[in-house]
């Protein structure tokens, strides 16, 4: 897919719009606890852990950037300094074992966990 930022690239082509039901049956299926888990559900992110940290790569595939999205982390990470690849801002609070992050994300971004 080209991610491109010109007028010939194919961003517009992106697929959002989906049905409902299908939707539904996805959300059903796949497991709730996620290792992570975006507010926007057209948002890809994982989790590249390493001994010096963690990084978590955020892909926005909306045809619009996403303001305030909220990204829980439910695996262990290192919480000594989080910061965004982008050196935007970004809130981080603990609940427990989850970390919350929130973020304002164009079309990529990564979250980066230093010890």
């Amino acid at each position: 897919m080209d991610r491109g930022a010109t007028d010939d690239s194919m961003t517009h082509w992106l697929p959002t719009t989906f049905d409902p039901a299908a939707q539904a049956f996805f959300a059903a299926h796949v497991p709730a606890d996620r290792p992570v888990q975006c507010s926007e559900p057209l948002v890809e992110a994982t989790v590249l852990q390493a001994t010096a940290g963690a990084a978590i790569p955020l892909i926005n595939w909306t045809p619009r950037p996403i303001r305030g999205l909220h990204v829980a982390v439910r695996v262990p990470i290192p919480m000594g300094k989080v910061t965004l690849a982008s050196g935007n801002p970004v809130r981080v609070s603990q609940n427990g074992a989850m970390v919350q992050c929130t973020l304002d994300l164009d079309t990529a971004d990564a979250l980066i966990f230093r010890k």
